[in-house]
């Protein structure tokens, strides 16, 4: 049984984080990008910015503009200035913006040193396990996948170290966070046309069909829906309401036609199998929700956790805004030889 977290958080985390799925992290411009070329002619002494607790070389900007080329297939000359004309960029608008991303990474890193908060290689292998888990891609779907998005795969790796150092240390300086109900409803009624008639769902899935049709010949000889998921991992990772988890097509599909308390048959979907209980029904009233009664606990408390989520991102991006505005940052003048005006 395959596992991947499914919930309401991955819909609105579109809004916080970038990224091929929603990584926790904390919006950021453009990709963030590694930075491994080493091509600079600059070296170590070319300052391009300073700032409190630090400074970005030229050399770090130079990688960060190469990578972004690279990704991006903008390697080619014509291409790139072609690219700088119809985006409204040029080459010093590009080097702002490659600063501006190198300052906010290395200003995270010195808040979460203070703290004595570390991410690790492991941390970042196991994060990009669990999103690829989410469609199950192989190595070249992830590929394209990371290119369609402008990420190298160092670059994407560079992307989730440092979305995870911010998620820790958002942990750390947020602690407290206040949710009106009225947020909740009017969250909620902004998905009324999705979350109208939905379903919660609990589903067992497959990766071999074989297993699937092994748990439905033993419900049929009178093993329970709940015996039978235990046996078979206890994963509930992709239960949830119907109109919120991100599951496979055939499985939305299958459920429309259920009622609570009907368990489905073998469901093949794009690469897994799939046996679904419908457990609730959800009917949003004629006007939409006026208060919290009208709501499911678990519905109501799941549009809860995603404002609280907001609202802790948006205190986090307070917060790294006045780190960032009070670091007294100087940006030096751009060389006249940048390998990235050509």
């Amino acid at each position: 049984m395959t596992s991947s977290y499914r919930g309401i958080k991955r819909i609105l985390s579109t809004t916080v984080a970038v990224g091929v799925i929603a990584a926790g992290g904390v919006t950021i411009a453009v990709p963030m990008l590694s930075g491994c070329t080493s091509s600079s002619p600059f070296g170590k002494k070319g300052v391009a910015a300073t700032f409190d607790g630090g400074d970005v070389t030229e050399n770090e900007v130079n990688d960060y503009i190469a990578d972004y080329r690279k990704a991006h297939g903008l390697e080619e000359s014509n291409s790139w200035k072609s690219y700088l004309k119809q985006s409204g960029s040029t080459v010093e608008s590009m080097r702002k913006t490659a600063i501006s991303v190198i300052e906010s990474r290395d200003i995270v890193e010195n808040e979460a040193k203070k703290s004595n908060i570390e991410v690790s290689d492991a941390d970042v292998d196991g994060k990009i396990k669990e999103l690829r888990g989410y469609y199950s891609y192989n190595d070249d779907e992830w590929q394209e996948q990371l290119k369609s998005l402008g990420y190298t795969s160092d670059g994407y790796r560079a992307y989730i170290k440092d979305s995870l150092l911010r998620e820790k240390l958002m942990q750390q300086v947020i602690k407290n966070v206040n949710v009106k109900d009225s947020d909740v409803i009017y969250l909620a009624n902004e998905y009324t046309k999705s979350i109208d008639g939905a379903r919660k769902i609990s589903v067992m899935a497959f990766d071999d069909k074989g297993d699937a049709e092994r748990c439905v010949s033993e419900m049929d000889s009178g093993k329970s829906f709940d015996d039978e998921k235990k046996a078979n991992g206890g994963d509930n990772n992709y239960d949830g309401w119907d109109c919120i988890v991100s599951e496979d097509d055939a499985v939305k599909n299958a459920v429309k036609d259920m009622k609570k308390g009907d368990v489905s048959g073998i469901i093949d979907g794009n690469s897994m199998s799939f046996i679904v209980r419908v457990d609730e029904e959800v009917n949003v009233p004629d006007g939409g929700f006026k208060d919290k009664s009208q709501m499911t606990d678990e519905l109501y408390d799941e549009f809860k956790s995603s404002v609280e989520s907001n609202e802790r991102y948006s205190q986090f991006n307070d917060y790294l805004d006045d780190l960032i505005s009070n670091a007294n940052i100087n940006i030096n003048d751009m060389p006249d030889n940048v390998p990235y005006k050509d």
